[in-house]
């Protein structure tokens, strides 16, 4: 979580406070600084009133609040009467308004203006280069169908005016995900998604004066990148108002944006080159090894491109999984469970490989099978095969017990040979490692459990020694098994 939850519960947090009022002289709003209700409220009273257009009960006082921003409320028995979406909307407006008239006041900046004479579109604010070029902001906290959107989109988009728009931080425009393994993330709805499109999605707090956005966390060759999220759901992150400016790209367009989310833009063009360069040289090395194929002299030849081809393909189709898996929920989980650091033992490369990114169907089997386990219980390749469902094509058990051989070398696992003593062979069997295995291989660390000629050893369950070699083999007494 990029921010605790404090910092997070005052940016989503949906109290309707009024921090504005509107000056009786001159009409203009004006923001209470926080901590100046006691030394305004006489001012207040008498040259001061609320900022929402045709108010009945106008009349404001100041605040002092202990838990919250200092703020406005109204006098006598009117309260106001006003939605929450309609005071948050005048203030977003209003802070939007007085933050670029300040940071840009060779330009003009204007709340309500008309994009063109037949007035077809008003922008919530307008702010005119002294160029002439006209930048616009749509302060969003209403619900807002797709069509709409697109038709707001589309008049702008005649009049060669790009727009920002800016989502309420309450309300409609941002709900939090559903789900206990989506805890601390946020949806992303379509028309955010195609309001994103070219540059990030944004909301605002007009009472926090604070600007966020949503992130995704992707690994690419063991180095985690936070990058814009591309939905459904991303993890908020909050940035002060004065981080941002208007800024053009190399394209020729303009943004709102802040040197983090620039960094997060970049970061997703870096992950995205990654990714396509990997694609393409795999497509490539494929398309190559089956000419190679095709002009094959020998069967033995043929035999092994076709191995070469397979391993090949296996990479190809893992790692068009790369992004959904990077997306997953086991994976956070794991990333959490391991401190934010992913084992290499789950992540271990077994030619000719898996339709499956080597991470996933290892942190699968890891999951359902090793991880959390209290007491003594065998795995098996078999069982592992049928929890990937990957069907007959592939030597998916004879991949997984390799893997499993280097979870025996970081004693994840241990391996018990089953075979008579006059037997020069037998089949490994794979034994999650308890807290009472581990305690003993610890404090017994002269026993070895995969040699066969290991001598006399001492009985795992009940510490006895263990005369007959099947007991070493196995590592405990035949009663005690």
């Amino acid at each position: 979580m990029v921010h605790g939850r404090k910092v997070l519960r005052e940016f989503l947090a949906g109290e309707v406070r009024l921090i504005y009022a509107r000056v009786l002289a001159n009409g203009k709003l004006y923001l209470l600084p926080d901590g100046d209700a006691a030394a305004q409220r006489a001012w207040t009273k008498t040259e001061a009133c609320c900022p929402i257009p045709g108010c009945e009960n106008p009349a404001l006082t100041t605040v002092a609040r202990k838990r919250g921003r200092d703020g406005f409320r109204h006098t006598g028995g009117g309260a106001g009467s006003h939605s929450a979406v309609g005071v948050f909307h005048v203030q977003a407006s209003e802070m939007i308004s007085q933050y670029l008239q300040k940071k840009y006041p060779s330009s003009t900046v204007t709340k309500e203006q008309p994009i063109d004479r037949a007035r077809t579109r008003i922008a919530d604010v307008m702010i005119t280069a002294s160029t002439g070029e006209s930048f616009a902001f749509e302060i969003q906290y209403a619900g807002l169908r797709a069509d709409e959107w697109e038709a707001r989109h589309a008049s702008y988009a005649s009049e060669s005016i790009p727009e920002v728009w800016l989502f309420g931080h309450a309300g409609a425009q941002l709900r939090p995900a559903r789900g206990r393994a989506n805890e601390g993330l946020v949806t992303i709805s379509p028309v955010h998604s195609m309001a994103g499109v070219g540059q990030t999605i944004l909301w605002l707090n007009p009472l926090t004066e604070q600007i966020a956005t949503v992130i995704e966390r992707v690994t690419v060759k063991h180095v985690m990148y936070s990058i814009p999220a591309t939905g459904p759901t991303g993890e908020l992150l909050i940035m002060p108002l004065t981080d941002f400016r208007l800024a053009s790209r190399r394209n020729g367009t303009f943004h709102f944006t802040s040197d983090r989310v620039e960094e997060l833009i970049a970061n997703g063009r870096a992950v995205r080159k990654i990714w396509a360069h990997e694609a393409a040289i795999l497509a490539h090395q494929v398309a190559a090894e089956q000419a190679r194929l095709q002009a094959a002299a020998t069967s033995q030849e043929a035999a092994r491109r076709v191995a070469a081809a397979k391993q090949l393909a296996m990479a190809t189709a893992a790692t068009k999984q790369e992004p959904a898996w990077a997306a997953s929920e086991l994976r956070t989980h794991l990333f959490e469970r391991f401190s934010g650091t992913w084992p290499a033992w789950l992540d271990v490369e077994i030619p000719p490989g898996l339709p499956v990114p080597n991470a996933q169907w290892q942190a699968m089997l890891y999951s359902a099978m090793i991880m959390d386990v209290k007491e003594r219980r065998t795995v098996t390749a078999a069982a592992g095969e049928r929890l990937l469902g990957l069907g007959a094509n592939f030597d998916a058990q004879s991949i997984i017990r390799q893997w499993f051989d280097v979870l025996v070398e970081n004693q994840i696992l241990m391996t018990m040979v089953n075979r008579p003593p006059e037997s020069d062979s037998g089949v490994p069997r794979y034994v999650v490692v308890d807290e009472a295995a581990r305690s003993y291989w610890t404090e017994a660390s002269q026993y070895r459990y995969t040699k066969p000629d290991i001598g006399a050893g001492i009985c795992m369950v009940c510490e006895g020694p263990l005369r007959s070699q099947p007991d070493v083999w196995r590592g405990t007494h035949g009663h005690c098994f």
